[in-house]
Formats: C-alpha cells, sequence, structure tokens
C-alpha cells in the first residue's frame, strides 16, 4: 500500500472504472463511500474484488429533502453485515436542507443506532449540524468515525477528538482561512486524507486518484512535516483495531 484516501465518491466520476484500475495500480487504500444503500448494493459484489478498494454503506442527508429518495430502512440494515463502514451518513442544517432536519435527525438516529450495535466505522457528513451530530454518537457510544471535511466551531473540535474520533482532511480545507485554523487545531494523530474526489478540485481540476502523491505533499508542505504518509498509515491501522 503506497497512500490512503479515505473518502472517495467513485459513482460520481464519469471513467468510475478508470479511476476503480487507478486506484488499483496506484496501491492505494480507497474507502468508496456511497449515497443510498441502493448505490452500495449495486456496486458490492463487484468491488469487492479489488484488493484496496473498500466500500461504505451510506445515505446521505442531503438526498432526504428529495422525495424520489427516501431513506430505505429495511434495505440498509440488510446490508450491514456485509461492510465495517457505514458513510457518507449524518445531518446537514445549511439553507436548502434546514426544512427537513427533524426527518433528517430520525434517519441519523436509526443509522447511527444500528451501526454503534455493530461497532462499524462511521464517516460523517456534518455541516452547519456539527453540534447535533456530535450528541447524537456520544448518546449511542459510537467508538469510530471520522469527521468527513469538517467546516465547524473550533471549540468543538476539541470535544470529537475527547471522544476519540477523527478527521478526514482535503486539499479545499488548504483553501480557506477557517480550513487552515481547523488543519492547525487537528492533532496529527488524528488527521486522515481524503480526496472527496470528484468533489474536490487540485489545480483547477477535479481532484483524481493519480494526484494522490501530489496531495499528501501539499500536506506535509503545510504542516511541515515529510512523512505524512506514514502517520496516515498508523492512524488508519489504530482507527482499524478492534
Amino acid at each position: 500500500m503506497k497512500y490512503i484516501d479515505f473518502h472517495v465518491h467513485i459513482d460520481h466520476y464519469d471513467d468510475a472504472d478508470k479511476i476503480l484500475n487507478k486506484c488499483e495500480e496506484n496501491q492505494i487504500l480507497t474507502l468508496f463511500v456511497t449515497n443510498l444503500p441502493e448505490i452500495f448494493e449495486k456496486h458490492y459484489k463487484y468491488y469487492r474484488q479489488f484488493k484496496y478498494m473498500r466500500l461504505a454503506l451510506g445515505y446521505h442527508p442531503d438526498l432526504i429533502s428529495y422525495d424520489e429518495y427516501p431513506f430505505n430502512e429495511k434495505l440498509f440494515n440488510s446490508q450491514l453485515l456485509l461492510t465495517k463502514y457505514i458513510g457518507e451518513v449524518g445531518l446537514d442544517f445549511s439553507k436548502h436542507n434546514l426544512p427537513y432536519k427533524e426527518k433528517q435527525i430520525e434517519v441519523f438516529k436509526k443509522i447511527v443506532f444500528m451501526g454503534s450495535m455493530m461497532d462499524k466505522i462511521f464517516s460523517i457528513h456534518s455541516r452547519k449540524a456539527e453540534k447535533e451530530v456530535v450528541e447524537i454518537l456520544e448518546k449511542y457510544d459510537v467508538k469510530k468515525a471520522i469527521f468527513h471535511w469538517y467546516t465547524g466551531p473550533l471549540k468543538l473540535i476539541d470535544k470529537i477528538l475527547e471522544l476519540g474520533y477523527y478527521f478526514s482532511i482535503n486539499i479545499g480545507m488548504l483553501k480557506s482561512m477557517n480550513g487552515r485554523k481547523i488543519l492547525q487545531r487537528l492533532p496529527l494523530d488524528r488527521i486522515i486524507i481524503e480526496s472527496d474526489g470528484p468533489f474536490t478540485k487540485y489545480l483547477d481540476r477535479v481532484s483524481r486518484p493519480e494526484e494522490i502523491a501530489k496531495i499528501y505533499s501539499e500536506f506535509e508542505s503545510f504542516y511541515e512535516i515529510n512523512n505524512l504518509k506514514e502517520i496516515i498509515y498508523e492512524n488508519v491501522r489504530s482507527l482499524l483495531k478492534d
């Protein structure tokens, strides 16, 4: 294994098969997060055969505002035994999604309850809902969670760290003052690299697996270190311990 990319939406690339092959060719341990249990079900048998690919079972909170994507609780629960990973899941209280706040909380609690009972690893979306996400994770005694692209209050970071959780960071966070402040607040032993491709850009192009080494290099420059690959490897290994 050369690199780790712990949050990527492979099905959203136009050339998903090419992306998959690049991940294998470049030995990138990749967590493919899904936005619906139907997507997980569709891809599971095919993706499980690849050495460096891990598939996460998800239901993105954005989709609650669309009638055509209801939460299929029965399907979600039936797929839980097939993976260690749950993601992308969480809460999103941005303007468009705020009217669906209570429904989001209802669905997220169901997901967290089931996942915590089975000791799953969560990749968490928490835009403008960081406090509520933390409260739910703590209530259900979730042991393993990764806050994906955290944009919340700096003061809440200490609480998240106290609970033993991690943060997956991407190149987009280096492009804003708030993102850089958050990065500076995170201890190196709690970070994991993600591309969040294709929803981030590197050099004004959609991020792709073959650029992961350059992305690691950008973070090494930011943190003034030269061993980020080894740090991320150890962090993921600690996360995966039973």
